[in-house]
């Protein structure tokens, strides 16, 4: 990963692909952080997200993954609650217990799937 011959595992089948990042000619290194928004909280610059936590990625592949991410100082996960129906946070929740406090984990909600339509609803009931 980032020039440090990282080889991706070739088990689970599903091989991890990872390229090098670049903003203006210039390559991130994953050691450095950014502050997000107008908030303390420092993140990488490059957030993983899970949207194939349950479909294209079993839970072994996705853990997989998400330890090679944070193996390698990339700690920043996106997910939804429509994502597979739940179950790429799921899957996140599992992987990251006793560990929660090394992550930041950036999620959506309201998004409905009902009969394969997606809407939004944030209503209380």
């Amino acid at each position: 990963l980032l020039d440090r011959g990282f080889d991706p595992p070739s088990s689970p089948p599903t091989k991890l692909l990872f390229a090098q990042f670049y903003i203006q000619g210039n390559i991130i290194q994953i050691t450095d952080h950014i502050r997000l928004g107008s908030t303390d909280l420092k993140v990488p610059p490059v957030c993983l997200g899970t949207l194939t936590f349950g479909s294209d990625s079993d839970f072994s592949t996705s853990k997989v993954i998400i330890d090679t991410c944070l193996d390698n100082n990339i700690n920043f996960f996106n997910t939804a609650d429509s994502y597979n129906a739940g179950t790429s946070e799921e899957f996140l929740g599992k992987i990251l217990k006793g560990r929660r406090h090394q992550a930041t984990i950036a999620s959506k909600v309201g998004m409905v799937v009902q009969d394969g339509s997606y809407s939004v609803n944030l209503s209380k009931s």
